[in-house]
């Protein structure tokens, strides 16, 4: 004895047939849409916590050479003038070190491409610092900046919060928010810094 479906149940069985595999296909393409984009992300965060390990590993080098001198020090990226007067540029940045502030001066602290330990000394005055903010159009990575003249060449600077902390929303109003509030209080100290004086 066969069962033969016909009529009706055969149209509802096929339906059904079909709408299992459509449902498989499309499970089955969804994985390997999301193995696609996982593995470039992943990649990616890889590469950011490797800058970020490196970057930790060069701070710990240079406070290490200033060790007892200050505990006043700040991570921070610097930008000459000529790359963030730039409009288009591929990296906003020159270089990453530590500004420590002194009674009387300031001091940039950084690896030259030799791997050798530079110092720019800026001997302070209230109009030689000055806040820059944020750069909206993008040339300048969307970060806080303010600026230390010396020698009438202007010196950029912005906080190094790390990668995973680059966003830090003010929820204290939804008209303000920055993304780098500890540029601004960098900036601060530096202002307490030359009122002492």
């Amino acid at each position: 004895m066969h069962l033969q479906i016909t009529g009706p149940a055969l149209t509802v069985l096929a339906v059904v047939l079909i709408f299992i595999y459509v449902i498989v296909l499309l499970t089955v393409v969804s994985v390997i849409s999301l193995l696609f984009a996982a593995i470039p992300c992943g990649f990616l965060l890889l590469l950011g916590h490797i800058a970020l390990k490196k970057r930790e590993s060069i701070y710990q080098e240079l406070l290490h050479s200033v060790q007892g001198q200050t505990n006043n020090y700040f991570p921070v990226m610097y930008s000459s003038q000529q790359r963030f007067k730039k409009r288009w540029k591929y990296v906003y940045i020159d270089n990453i070190g530590i500004l420590l502030l002194s009674e009387k001066k300031i001091i940039f602290k950084h690896f030259d491409k030799h791997h050798h330990i530079n110092d720019i000394i800026f001997n302070i005055n209230t109009n030689q610092v000055k806040w820059i903010g944020i750069d909206w159009w993008g040339s300048n990575g969307l970060r806080s900046w303010f600026s230390l003249e010396k020698d009438g060449i202007t010196h950029y600077f912005t906080a190094d919060v790390g990668i995973y902390k680059y966003l830090s929303f003010n929820l204290n109003s939804l008209l303000s928010f920055s993304f780098d509030t500890k540029t601004r209080e960098i900036y601060n100290e530096i202002q307490k810094t030359v009122i002492s004086i």
